[in-house]
């Protein structure tokens, strides 16, 4: 007969199911990086045409765009460790939740301080003066920007903060209380389904 499998609470597999599909978009954005890297290089283009020059620019910064690269590299590589780790988390593996755990609080320390940065642009930094939204000609586009910071800061950490929040939760914990070796023996059988 076979080992019965412990039971996954449903929050192990909403967090985990969200961690492989955040992991999966890194690896793909950060290929997505590459390939235009490699695109512009082709056609002669220098990535520092990304930058914000004037009318019409991508708005990407000069620091971004001279680490092109090693940046598509580092959030492919970051995006396929997140992607095993939640593949780990998946198979109830003890210390997948605690790298989880800080992984999304990481996260959500991010989300925030993106709010905040992107808040001081619109607030202090002349995003209504720049080129671009002088030709726009918007009435109120720094009102108009941070209503929008703010929506997209809210949408992105609540569920980022719920996710931490069921990560301490006891019904997540103790599902892993069993599976506390985190060796081969623990949890559903190692190449189990996810």
């Amino acid at each position: 007969m076979s080992a019965e499998r412990p039971t996954r609470p449903t929050a192990v597999s909403v967090i985990g199911w969200s961690w492989i599909v955040l992991g999966l978009l890194m690896v793909v954005s950060g290929g997505l990086g590459l390939a235009m890297v490699w695109l512009m290089a082709a056609l002669g283009i220098s990535p520092q045409v990304l930058q914000t020059t004037g009318p019409g620019a991508l708005g990407v910064s000069d620091w971004v765009a001279r680490h092109l690269v090693s940046l598509s590299v580092w959030q492919g590589v970051i995006g396929a460790v997140v992607l095993y780790i939640a593949i780990v988390f998946m198979r109830m593996q003890a210390w997948a939740r605690t790298v989880l755990e800080v992984l999304t609080w990481a996260a959500l320390a991010y989300t925030l301080g993106s709010g905040v940065y992107f808040a001081y642009i619109w607030l202090w930094g002349g995003a209504q003066s720049a080129p671009l939204a002088r030709q726009i000609g918007i009435p109120n586009l720094r009102a108009i920007g941070i209503v929008a910071d703010v929506v997209v800061t809210v949408i992105f950490a609540v569920p980022t903060y719920v996710m931490a929040r069921y990560l301490r939760a006891p019904v997540v914990r103790d599902a892993f209380l069993g599976c506390a070796g985190g060796g081969a023996g623990s949890g559903p059988e190692r190449g189990g389904k996810i």
